[in-house]
């Protein structure tokens, strides 16, 4: 079945062809009057007297351009297996058979805001959910993931009968996988016993970052604020004593004798209380100094532990790359020794040889773009994304720059962005793909680059 991608001013189009006759004009008209959850929102349009369905994928991916480089995990493809048995389902209240869903890497697309799939509804398609579907999965799945390898195996053991797979039981597949996952997460909760220094040490470890700063910060904090001292509490007794012998005196009539002795205990208890406040106040500006020592030590530490690692790296590195440093000495040496009236050599400049970049212009305020590894997808959604373009314009996904089967030309597509890619200020429909020359000017919504 050939698919064709369309954008007009507002929205981008999956087309297909199609043939509306009266045995299936019932489900045209149902699917067009009734908003069928998980299924693309789609409008039958009549043009040269051939009818075409136009698939609204604004903001969605297909599975083939979603996963080609980052394959999905076990909770992603459950995802997609519960969202197929879903619709699947409720096919069934509008009088529709769920084997016209179109399953194919290219017709099942992923809502990239809320990660939800949809699938394509055609009357005229009519196959079943068979082998070579789940296996053609196999390309978009992580193989190093454990649980979702062992649910694809599940998954193929039971079209022994080659009749296809059965709704009803993928929908007991996922809810069991459901369950097994919600049973583990219980069990991963559950408290451990305190006596299990272990595992106090395994639940500290998974501590968030940010806890663990706060939990250190407080913990200097009530280092360089001390609690009130013996010293301190002395030198508020003594302070207390020569106010209650000041009271005395002006509340009562003292004798000579009586007024010296007043005196004398008032002068003993003012310097007594004066000299403990002073050792107080120095023994706070030792803690303090103390505790800054001991965070200058932790920075130190820190920095030693960085050098650490840099050296341990550039020891890697000499081990690793050791002989192209030994070649290139004895390069730059054979140089040395060359004889001085040796004619100078023009270089060739082979453009498909060299590393190429896309120079965002003067005035973007946006980063070169390096394309020393590819194939790599450009975007501004970090999780989708190889290569983040931070401006409102760019879609999540907005385009794809690789090499078709390893050759030296570079190829761009466009992945159904909303303010599209353009090369030379004409604009690729949704999913076009078009070869790059030298000096190229790509878009990816208002973000120019220069491809050299």
């Amino acid at each position: 079945m050939e698919i064709q991608y369309y954008k007009d001013a507002k929205h981008n189009y999956l087309i297909m062809s199609t043939e509306v006759s009266e045995e299936n004009l019932f489900q045209y008209k149902m699917l067009e009057n009734n908003r069928i959850d998980g299924l693309l929102p789609f409008s039958l349009r009549n043009m040269d007297e051939s009818h075409y369905l136009y698939y609204e994928i604004d903001s969605k991916q297909s599975l083939k351009n979603r996963y080609g480089r980052k394959k999905m995990s076990f909770e992603i493809l459950l995802n997609l297996f519960e969202g197929l048995s879903y619709t699947a389902k409720h096919l069934g209240d509008y009088l529709l058979d769920p084997c016209h869903i179109l399953l194919s890497p290219d017709g099942i697309f992923e809502e990239l805001s809320t990660g939800r799939f949809l699938f394509i509804y055609d009357p005229c398609h009519e196959e079943n959910a068979d082998q070579a579907f789940v296996e053609s999965l196999m390309d978009y799945v992580d193989m190093e993931d454990e649980k979702g390898v062992k649910l694809i195996y599940k998954l193929l053991d039971s079209f022994y009968d080659g009749s296809g797979i059965d709704f009803t039981f993928l929908e007991s597949v996922v809810a069991e996988e459901r369950k097994e996952e919600k049973d583990t997460f219980v069990i991963d909760e559950m408290p451990m016993p305190k006596t299990q220094g272990f595992y106090d040490h395994e639940y500290n470890e998974d501590e968030e970052p940010d806890e663990k700063e706060n939990e250190k910060t407080s913990e200097k904090k009530i280092k360089i604020k001390l609690p009130i001292g013996t010293h301190f509490l002395l030198a508020m007794l003594f302070a207390i004593v020569a106010a209650a012998l000041v009271y005395l005196r002006y509340a009562y009539v003292l004798t000579y004798e009586e007024s010296l002795l007043d005196i004398a205990v008032f002068m003993v208890s003012t310097m007594m209380s004066l000299t403990c406040f002073l050792i107080q106040i120095r023994k706070n500006d030792k803690a303090f100094t103390k505790t800054k020592k001991e965070i200058d030590d932790e920075d130190e530490e820190s920095v030693e532990e960085s050098l650490s690692t840099i050296k341990e790296n550039v020891i890697s590195y000499d081990a690793t790359y050791g002989k192209g440093k030994e070649t290139v000495k004895k390069y730059m040496d054979d140089i040395a020794v060359e004889d001085e009236s040796e004619e100078t050599v023009l270089l060739t400049l082979d453009f498909n040889g060299r590393l190429h970049k896309l120079y965002a212009a003067e005035g973007t305020n946006q980063p070169n773009i390096d394309l020393g590894n590819l194939p790599a997808v450009i975007g501004k959604l970090a999780s989708c994304a190889d290569i983040i373009v931070n401006d409102k314009s760019v879609s999540r996904m907005h385009a794809k720059i690789y090499r078709p089967n390893n050759s030296d030309d570079l190829w761009i597509q466009d992945l159904n962005s909303t303010n599209g890619t353009y090369v030379n200020g004409k604009r690729l429909m949704p999913n076009e793909e078009i070869s790059l020359k030298e000096d190229d000017e790509i878009s990816f919504g208002k973000c120019v680059y220069a491809y050299r």
